[in-house]
Order: C-alpha cells, then structure tokens, then sequence
C-alpha cells in the first residue's frame, strides 16, 4: 500500500483552502496534506511518497493512487507527471535532463519518494521558482519516471528563475550530475543553452548532394544549390570549411561553373553513378571529405541568419552529444521540421509540422533531445559517422537519417535539434513521399530502440 504526504507552500488563504478542500475529495484513508514551508514539512514513517504543490493548485481525481502505484512500480525516486495550467494541459516528454536544465518544459508538481524527500526537502525554499525546485530536486535522483497522466491542476503557469540567475542554475544542475558545463549562454528568448567553445581550427565539409533543380523563389526562377551556396558565403562565420557537391556522374561541367565561380577554393566535386541513391551519395562525400566534422544539407535548405554553423558546432562538440540538426521551416514560416519522434510499431513522424513557428516560446529556442533528426540538416564528426558506417545504402530515399541517428546513438550520447537555429526548408509542403515495404521493415530491428523514444505519449501535441 503506498501512502503520500502532500506539503503544500503557503500562499493567500483564499489559495490554500482552495488546495486542502480539493484534496479533501481525492484523498484516501491514508493520505494527508498540510500547508508548510517546504523545508520545514516531516514526511511521516508511514509515507510513501511526497507530492509538492503550490497554494491554490488542486489534485485530480485518482491521481494519488496513479502516481504512487506507477512510482512504487518503477521503484522511481522522482516522478514528473501532466499537468493542467490557466493555458491548457502540457503533455510533457519523458524524464529530459538535458531539456530541464534549459527551462521547466512540463508541470511544476513532482511526487518523491519519501526517503529522498526527507533528504531534499531542507533544501528548498518556497520563494525559489519552480525550475530551481525541480533542478534541485532531481538533480541527484538516480531514478526518474514520467508518468503521463494529467494530475494536477496548476493555478498559475510553471515559473523560471530571472534571466541573471539561469546560466549559474544550470551548472549546478550539470555539476551535481556530473556533467561540464564549460559555457552558458542565454537564448534570444532567455533561455541558458549549453555550449563548449567552438574550436577555431576544426574543418567542416558541407556535404550536398543535388540535381540542379530550379524552383521560382522571390519572383525569380533559381537554381536551389546556387542560391544555397550564396547562403553559405553570406551567413557561415567559422574560418574552416568546403562544401562537398555530390553529383551524378554525367552531370555537366557548366552546371558545375556557377557553383565554382561562388565558392572557389572552398569547393570539392564529387561524381556518383547509377540511379539517385541519397545514401550512397552522402557516403561518397563523407569518403571524400577534408573536415572534421561533417554537415549534411539538402539543396534545398537555406541558412536565415549568420551565426548557426558555430551555434551547431557549439552544441555537437559538448561530450553527451552525437548528432545536431536545425529546426526546418516551410517558405510559409510554418514548421517542416523539429526532431523526429520514433514510436514503436509507427513510422516515424515529424512532431507539429505545418504549424506555424513561434521564435518566442521557449522551446523554440531549446536544444531538444530526439532520437533522430532529419538528414536534410544533419551534422557530425567524421569520426562518428564512420565508427557506425556511415549511411545504409540499401535505404536511397526513406529512413536512411532514421537509421543513421538510432546507429549514433546507441551508445547513449544524444540526438539533439538545435531549435535556435533556424533554415528554410523549401521542400513542397503537400509532397508525400513513396514508402516501400523494404523501408518499413529497415525499422523493425530498431523497436526495441523506439521503445525508449522521449516524446512518444505526447506525439499528437
């Protein structure tokens, strides 16, 4: 039988008669609630668990026994949960570190386990934001469950700490967990992003692979990897770098000049033969490459702003990072791409796609953790991408980034979409690719890997 304590911070007493008369509906036989300064509250011997609530929020029906169960289930010492806010539910992922060290994504209340509540709560003080409190609760928790279930219902949003305080809250919350945090930085929107130090002297290849496809853009017809380049030599601010041209073989040299005449030294020509095959494309161009770091592009893709290549490079060369990629936007600003969720027993699919970008919300700006990101922008050292073997030629159009990400991050480093960055995706927004029972069955092996995909129970949000 499980049993919970629910310590309730002090607030008006309109808020806390509010939260102790909601409680006094749900409660069982063997739970209590008080209102208390956190770190002054006792967890009783017969307790549980803990659950922290601020004054005025309220407890759903059943969520006691839900929460406690699903927590004494997975012996979690911390468990996140749903929660409903004055702006609708929040269906949260699944435990992030790497996410909650940037900004509070899910609710505020937490359930503990009663002994490592005993140890956490005189740490607390009620005035801290919500963030500090679940850094500082979770920070040396050795089990963390989400349990996906709407159980509490917040009376005010989940706060932050001041802008000032972030980046120091951050490497605490990396230090306790044994992590660097060599820099951080704050986001336009004000959130601390991780970063080490771009290292001046790594060699980048650019690898793009195209057909010379022309597409009217700004009431011009253009050629798609020529206005690309353009981009590159506009807006990429590191010194090192070429770009890698994968082409067909009998592609002519004329086609070839324009993009000499852009680039010049900075440019390598790399020739393929046989039908279009994406993967066998970028493998040739990882084969060919100079650099150290390797960045897939389509052509198709165009940088918006200066900065992102070190803003990438930033965030890939941090020890628990594998493979980055960008948040994608379709010419209409609404969203083609933000990290791939991977559920089991599904295709895989792209989280809100077609709604429209808000540079504003915080998670716009956040470095999220996915199991994969798309290949169309995609980087990683030359180093990793051969230690796995580069891309499955047997998969030329579908999947092949798929397959890639899950091989990378089999060692537990972590996918990450950079959502700082941001590049036009000029791919039709009504172009539905062609999936073969090939492509499909390239999946299967990786189930078992999909079944530990962060996002998967809120996939729809």
């Amino acid at each position: 039988m499980t049993a919970v304590d629910v310590f309730i911070s002090p607030g008006s007493d309109e808020d806390e008669e509010r939260t102790l008369a909601a409680f006094g509906l749900v409660r069982r036989e063997q739970d209590r609630a008080c209102v208390t300064p956190w770190r002054e509250a006792v967890v009783r011997p017969e307790a549980s668990h803990v659950l922290l609530l601020r004054a005025g929020d309220k407890v759903e029906s059943g969520a006691l026994e839900a929460l406690s169960c699903f927590a004494q289930a997975f012996e979690a010492q911390v468990t996140t949960m749903n929660a409903r806010t004055p702006f609708g539910v929040i269906h949260s992922p699944r435990w992030l570190p790497l996410l909650l060290e940037q900004l509070p994504y899910g609710g505020r209340a937490v359930l503990i386990e009663g002994g490592y509540a005993a140890k956490k709560l005189p740490q607390l003080e009620d005035s801290m934001s919500d963030w500090e409190i679940l850094l500082r609760v979770t920070s040396e928790a050795e089990r963390i469950v989400h349990c996906p279930v709407t159980a509490v219902v917040q009376a005010t949003t989940t706060s932050m700490a001041a802008q000032a305080d972030r980046p120091k809250l951050t490497r605490m919350f990396r230090a306790a967990q044994g992590r660097s945090a060599e820099s951080v930085v704050l986001s336009s929107a004000g959130m601390p992003l991780v970063r080490h130090r771009d290292d001046a002297s790594e060699h980048v290849s650019i690898i793009v692979p195209t057909a010379f496809a022309s597409r009217r853009v700004d009431e011009a017809t253009e050629v798609l990897v020529e206005r690309l380049l353009r981009a590159l030599v506009r807006t990429v601010e590191h010194d090192r770098w070429e770009v890698v041209l994968v082409v067909d073989e009998t592609t002519a040299d004329s086609a070839v000049t324009p993009c000499r005449e852009i680039l010049g030294n900075r440019l390598r020509v790399v020739r393929t033969s046989g039908p279009f095959n994406f993967s066998v494309a970028v493998n040739e161009g990882a084969r060919q490459a100079a650099g150290d770091v390797l960045l897939l592009l389509n052509d198709d893709v165009e940088p918006i702003t200066s900065g992102w290549m070190n803003n990438l490079l930033g965030t890939l060369a941090r020890p628990e990072v594998v493979v980055v990629g960008a948040r994608l936007l379709f010419e209409d600003d609404t969203i083609q791409h933000m990290g791939v969720v991977c559920p089991p027993g599904e295709l895989p699919m792209h989280p809100r796609i077609f709604e429209v970008d808000d540079p504003g919300h915080p998670q716009a700006q956040a470095d999220v953790p996915y199991l994969a990101v798309t290949g169309a922008c995609l980087m990683c050292t030359a180093a990793d991408f051969r230690a796995v073997g580069g891309f499955n030629e047997d998969l030329p159009l579908n999947f092949n980034d798929i397959d890639f990400c899950l091989k990378a991050g089999t060692d537990g480093r972590a996918v990450i979409c950079v959502n700082s960055v941001r590049m036009r995706h000029r791919e039709s927004s009504t172009r539905r690719p062609q999936i073969t029972s090939e492509e499909i069955a390239s999946l299967l092996p990786w189930q078992h890997s999909m079944m530990r995909d962060p996002h998967i129970e809120y996939r729809h949000w």
